[in-house]
């Protein structure tokens, strides 16, 4: 059980309830969820990596934990909203709110995510870790459709390495607004702005002098906050095949410390 959750804690929920429901996986695989999606860009990490690359060994060292730190800080901040990261990408992050219509209604969904990244603005905007050196993230939001492909060679549960991408709407929205955003900044896309412009204080993203083709928005402030609400997936199985295929996606450096408490060599 223990060894399972540390390898889900490598999974987003969405991908694990999915090898949940079947004992195989015929790839190409996909299915697809309505979700709220944050794109969080960390700038300043060129920076921070070349003012710390002078100092030699030290300075990789310092690296790791300067970085750890920020993301913790970033992970607790995130979670907190029930918001579950769906990948890393560099020094940048996709994470998915999922809506479930019997539980929550898509507003309330996007509120809680847009209230997440001004929380996360106001607790990490200008962090400073060297001298002149500092980190800053930069969010884009967006609201709809994502589909998720699963990707490998022949699934044979024990050494084929597998891959999950995801795709639509959603995404599109989120990266598109991310590329309007300055460090600081949390932008959301117009199919989000339609559903929460009440909650929120924003300003259209304008270019040339005139509002942005895709209709962009800056926010600002809450206006109307929502209740936090951290939410922990609950899974259906737990049984050594599981535990098998969630491995495969799980980057192969990784699986010798499986077994390990990852504090200690997460930097590497």
């Amino acid at each position: 059980m223990e060894l399972n959750m540390r390898i889900s804690a490598y999974l987003p929920a969405i991908v694990r309830r999915r090898l949940e429901t079947r004992d195989s996986v015929e790839v190409p695989d996909t299915h697809s969820a309505e979700v709220v999606s944050m794109f969080a860009d960390v700038s300043g990490f060129t920076a921070l990596t070349e003012s710390l690359a002078a100092r030699g060994p030290s300075g990789a060292e310092g690296l790791g934990k300067y970085l750890n730190s920020y993301f913790e800080q970033l992970l607790k901040l995130i979670s907190s909203e029930g918001g579950d990261v769906f990948k890393f990408a560099g020094d940048a992050i996709i994470v998915f709110w999922l809506i479930n219509p019997k539980e929550d209604t898509p507003e309330t969904i996007v509120r809680r995510c847009i209230q997440c990244a001004l929380r996360i603005q106001q607790h990490l905007h200008q962090a400073t870790f060297a001298r002149d050196v500092v980190l800053s993230i930069k969010m884009g939001i967006g609201v709809g459709r994502a589909t998720i492909a699963h990707l490998g060679g022949v699934s044979d549960g024990a050494t084929s390495r597998m891959e999950y991408v995801g795709v639509g709407p959603a995404l599109i929205q989120a990266f598109g607004a991310e590329h309007h955003a300055s460090p600081g900044d949390v932008i959301c896309s117009a199919e989000c702005w339609a559903l929460v412009s009440s909650s929120f204080a924003g300003v259209p993203i304008l270019e040339h002098g005139h509002a942005a083709t895709d209709g962009c928005v800056r926010v600002t402030e809450v206006l109307h906050p929502v209740r936090c609400q951290s939410r922990r997936a609950s899974f259906t199985r737990d049984d050594i095949t599981l535990q098998k295929r969630m491995q495969q996606y799980v980057s192969r450096a990784v699986w010798p410390y499986l077994d390990d408490a990852e504090e200690f060599w997460g930097s590497e």
